[in-house]
């Protein structure tokens, strides 16, 4: 009987790690850290998707993954030396796809930022048109007082994203 529970363990064990999906891809970021050439990954979530209630249609995501100790801006930079697809910027309070904070199209080189509370976030590019190529990309996270009440969703969080 011992064993049966231990097998039974293992495989509820094994079962949920395999579910994670996206969270297994994420790419830790520091603040003030300049990356440079990232290629277009192979992480995200297999469609049929939805992502800050839009459909995903993605052939690779890059996840980064943003740990903030104090209320600060993450501002999350991008820049294409080579040219760019039609990418697609997320702000998501978990690694899963659910909680989403705010999103944006990515229209050439840009700099992209949230007020947010301390607290660990996830910055996604993802690329939908299967296109691959590579960017360069970075956060910068400086003190704020007004941020984004990541539970109140997407509304809100790009309403103030727009209007800053």
């Amino acid at each position: 009987m011992r064993h049966v529970l231990v097998l039974v363990l293992s495989l509820l064990i094994t079962s949920a790690a395999a579910a994670q999906g996206p969270c297994d891809t994420t790419l830790e970021m520091p603040c003030g850290v300049f990356n440079v050439n990232f290629g277009i990954g192979t992480g995200g979530w297999n469609a049929p998707a939805t992502v800050c209630g839009e459909p995903w249609f993605s052939c690779s995501a890059s996840i980064f993954e943003v740990t903030l100790t104090t209320t600060s801006t993450l501002s999350a930079n991008i820049s294409f030396p080579g040219g760019f697809g039609m990418p697609h910027m997320y702000l998501l309070g978990d690694c899963a796809g659910v909680e989403c904070i705010a999103d944006t199209p990515v229209t050439g080189d840009m700099s992209w930022g949230n007020c947010l509370l301390p607290g660990t976030y996830y910055v996604v590019i993802n690329e939908p048109t299967c296109l691959f190529y590579t960017f360069n990309f970075d956060v910068t996270c400086e003190p704020c007082s007004d941020p984004v009440d990541a539970e109140a969703g997407m509304v809100w969080g790009t309403l103030k994203t727009l209007y800053r």
